[in-house]
């Protein structure tokens, strides 16, 4: 299901290729688009309805698919489908500068689609914290098992260098949504949220050698809508591979972040490389409802 913003939310109406032209004409404190990257999205993309949102006077874009079929019959939308114009274009302007151009046309690619957009975007939210002279090395192959990628090999040039995975997970999301729809007359102290830690880690533990983190860090970051229990998310973290699993970053596009580590050198490391504050904000407390 494609998307409307009410009218009531929106200060000025465009779209995302005329939004892109104007940065690029105005070069808006030098975040416009380069011509030869702007040339290359696909029109299905750059038709996107683009919006000045009233509240925050951010341009954003209508772009990626509505969450469907809620409890059975709900239909949720919000900022997962409407990114904001200078997050794209951020994206885009790292990726041209660490991608090949084969890897640079996948990439793309994979934008397009509405029901991985903002997916693909999220691969870049750690990246785009990092300086510009950092050697990253996208969709890598050379560190993990049996021909699987690994999201990014970074390297500071600073010590240890990083693989990092990078992962969206909505399940928790959606599905205590809908044991909101299906129970309205609940107090508000069941409607905390009951997130499943160990589902954050699917598919984590696998992309990964076993190796030492004093050679290389490896790690995942998660944006997870949902926060969670901190002893539930600690037993889950520790029931993963530790040879394998070094640390896990809980964070979103913010400078806070919610780090676990094996060791607390490499937890400092990460805040610092990532220039991260750690936060509980991720956490729920223990013993709070749920």
């Amino acid at each position: 299901m494609r998307i409307r913003i009410p009218e009531q939310l929106c200060s000025e109406r465009s779209t995302l290729r005329d939004r892109l032209n104007e940065m690029q004409s105005t070069g808006e404190a030098g975040s416009a688009l380069p011509r030869e990257i702007l040339a290359l999205l696909p029109d299905d993309l750059v038709g996107a309805p683009a919006f000045l949102e009233s509240m925050t006077r951010m341009w954003r874009y209508e772009y990626g698919e509505a969450y469907e079929n809620i409890g059975g019959h709900a239909t949720m939308y919000g900022t997962d489908q409407c990114p904001s114009v200078d997050r794209l274009v951020r994206v885009l302007r790292c990726a041209q500068r660490h991608l090949d151009e084969g890897q640079l046309k996948s990439y793309l690619s994979l934008l397009t689609q509405r029901s991985r957009h903002d997916e693909a975007l999220a691969e870049f939210t750690p990246v785009l914290r990092l300086p510009e002279d950092v050697s990253l090395t996208y969709e890598t192959k050379d560190y993990s098992p049996n021909g699987k990628t690994v999201d990014w090999f970074i390297d500071t040039h600073q010590g240890r260098p990083m693989l990092l995975e990078v992962k969206c997970r909505k399940r928790d999301l959606l599905d205590n949504t809908a044991q909101i729809l299906a129970n309205p007359g609940a107090t508000p102290a069941e409607f905390m949220p009951r997130p499943q830690s160990e589902r954050l880690f699917d598919d984590v533990e696998a992309k990964f050698l076993a190796r030492s983190s004093k050679e290389i860090l490896q790690g995942v970051w998660i944006r997870s809508p949902i926060a969670q229990h901190r002893d539930s998310l600690e037993h889950a973290f520790d029931d993963l591979d530790h040879s394998k699993v070094h640390f896990a970053v809980l964070a979103n596009s913010s400078a806070e972040a919610y780090v676990l580590s094996r060791e607390s050198a490499d937890r400092d490391h990460i805040l610092e490389t990532f220039e991260l504050t750690q936060s509980d904000r991720f956490i729920i407390a223990d013993g709070a409802a749920g």
